[in-house]
């Protein structure tokens, strides 16, 4: 049956009341266990084990998974330095060189090696002080992820799924035998399918998190090609020749709407993830149901390319063109620095939105020789 915006748009906002009615009887149970939000309950016995709380009391730690027997000093190495950005700190910064593998897996024309300069920050501007972002950085893997977490207890949700995914990148690393390589694309899809697993069976065990979920997005960085694996609303851009061109779009229930209908018109596109009614339902994320469907796809490395990995909140400064494209293009010039780029995008997204957190990672890719 081939329905009208109008016509869903009813049928939506019939659901939404009755979602409401259902919400609000919840509120009185919700409101002491939402107190304690910034705070992650035990998990059980087959669940990773958080250490002790670090700086604004971020819980970084997970149990330690079991490095592969045919290599325990590379995974060392690579747990080691995964490293988490702790919320609201400064910004973290640094290089990785993109080394070749064999000489087959790169094309002809490629360059003989890259380096993914980067920067990345997260930002607490919630009143109720609660991290709603995990960012976070694997170095000897070339990889980077984000995770936001959302619903009643979203710092849980966050915490939770973040550090797994970190974690299942650092234990899931692929050799050569002398050196790291960077997660396959199969790798980083199984990855966050086991993080969604652990987390809906946490959740399933505790009835304050029901309806918490998380939003998560995977890069690793080949010596010539970018994989992206991303579930929810976090989002890739590729900064090239001055433009900022989305490479993830949102599992939500507007984009869902355009693939229905078939629209192809940009502007129209545009017009209704700004205004449709609904606009911000996520329609596939971790945590709600006991399997999800990873959304992979992999891009061509050029030098001078930016990426940049967003929240939702950040990618609509992108989406509305908030900052005037003759800015855009300065920022991003293949030879410009990241800080300021990064600085712009997460001071736009709190004047646009300032009682939520936002978290960004930019990446340079350069020429390394």
């Amino acid at each position: 049956m081939d329905f009208t915006w109008k016509e869903l748009q009813t049928v939506l906002i019939v659901v939404a009341v009755v979602v409401a009615v259902l919400w609000m009887q919840r509120t009185t149970r919700k409101a002491a266990q939402n107190a304690h939000l910034s705070s992650p309950p035990p998990p059980p016995d087959d669940e990773p084990r958080s250490r002790a709380p670090g700086k604004d009391g971020d819980h970084t730690g997970a149990r330690k998974p079991s490095a592969p027997a045919e290599a325990p000093r590379l995974f060392e190495t690579a747990r080691a330095t995964a490293e988490a950005l702790p919320p609201g700190d400064g910004p973290r910064e640094g290089g990785i060189r993109l080394d070749r593998g064999a000489e087959g897996d790169a094309s002809p024309d490629a360059p003989r090696s890259l380096v993914a300069h980067f920067i990345a920050r997260a930002e607490v501007n919630r009143p109720d002080g609660i991290a709603t972002q995990r960012v976070a950085v694997v170095p000897p893997l070339a990889t980077f992820t984000l995770v936001t977490g959302a619903g009643p207890m979203p710092g849980v949700a966050a915490a939770f799924a973040g550090d797994g995914v970190r974690d299942g990148i650092a234990a899931a690393h692929r050799s050569d035998g002398a050196d790291l390589l960077p997660p396959s694309a199969e790798t980083l899809v199984r990855v966050l399918q086991t993080a969604n697993e652990k987390l809906h069976a946490f959740i399933a065990t505790r009835p304050e998190l029901e309806g918490s979920i998380a939003s998560a997005v995977a890069v690793a960085f080949t010596a010539d090609t970018a994989i992206i694996a991303h579930v929810g609303a976090e989002r890739v851009y590729r900064g090239r020749d001055g433009q900022a061109e989305p490479l993830t779009r949102d599992h939500s229930l507007v984009n869902d709407f355009i693939r229905m209908k078939n629209i192809t018109d940009e502007a129209e596109q545009r017009d209704l993830r700004r205004n449709a009614p609904h606009r911000h339902v996520i329609v596939r994320a971790l945590g709600p149901k006991e399997s999800v469907d990873v959304e992979v796809t992999e891009h061509p490395l050029r030098a001078g390319d930016r990426f940049l990995l967003v929240t939702k909140s950040v990618g609509d400064t992108l989406e509305d063109a908030s900052i005037p494209d003759d800015e855009m293009r300065k920022l991003l010039d293949a030879g410009a620095p990241l800080e300021p780029l990064c600085a712009r995008l997460l001071a736009k997204a709190a004047h646009l939105d300032p009682l939520q957190n936002h978290a960004a990672i930019v990446i340079a890719i350069e020429n390394g020789g």
